[in-house]
Parts: C-alpha cells; structure tokens; sequence
C-alpha cells in the first residue's frame, strides 16, 4: 500500500482511537515503493484529547530512507496517553514533488 499527497511543502495524517486514549512507546514509517524525493525527512508526532490543542510527542530532522518500501521504527521521546495522533510531515527529501509512505503505525511497546 502506498498513501501519497501532492503538496509541495507539508501535511498531516491524524487518527482518532475509538476505545479512548492509550500510550505509545514508538511508531513506524516506511518509505514509499518509488521516487525517493517523496520521502519524509523533517516530522513531528503530535497527541490531543480534544482533536484541538496539540503536544508534540516526537520530532524528528534530516532523517533519510535508504532503500525502497524501507520500514522504521522510531521511539516516541515523551509518550502519554491520548485519543487522537498526528503525523504532521513539515519536509520531505526534496519538496514540491508531494509526499509518500508505505506505511504510518502506533506501537503500544518498543
């Protein structure tokens, strides 16, 4: 599977847990099957109560993908619980060509 967006500079995947909040310890992001450029470099993990106000859990820079479909998992540095995530991806590997993963999951344990 592949999710791909074609804005030039940044966007964001949210999720809402149905059975109310929980903690997690990390996540995993794959890189897309193609196009290298698409890759998300700069990010942040983001958590909320209320789908409004907004922590950041995680944030990462210059990160690079070094092969295709590559999947890897990241801790998250301040976990707490909460009902809604957010991958916000503020650059990719080379912007204005959009932005692609293989993959976006929240894991309970490292």
């Amino acid at each position: 599977a592949k999710w791909f967006h074609s804005v030039a500079k940044q966007t964001w995947i949210q999720i809402q847990l149905n059975e109310g909040p929980k903690t997690f310890l990390a996540y995993k992001l794959g890189s897309g099957n193609d196009c290298p450029r698409r890759d998300p470099k700069d990010w942040t993990i983001e958590g909320s109560n209320d789908g409004k106000t907004w922590e950041v859990l995680d944030q990462r820079t210059d990160e690079v993908f070094k092969k295709r479909c590559e999947l890897r998992t990241f801790s998250v540095k301040r976990p707490k619980p909460f009902t809604f995530y957010r991958l916000n991806i503020t650059r990719c590997s080379q912007p204005g060509d959009g932005i692609q993963l293989s993959e976006f999951s929240l894991l309970e344990k490292k």
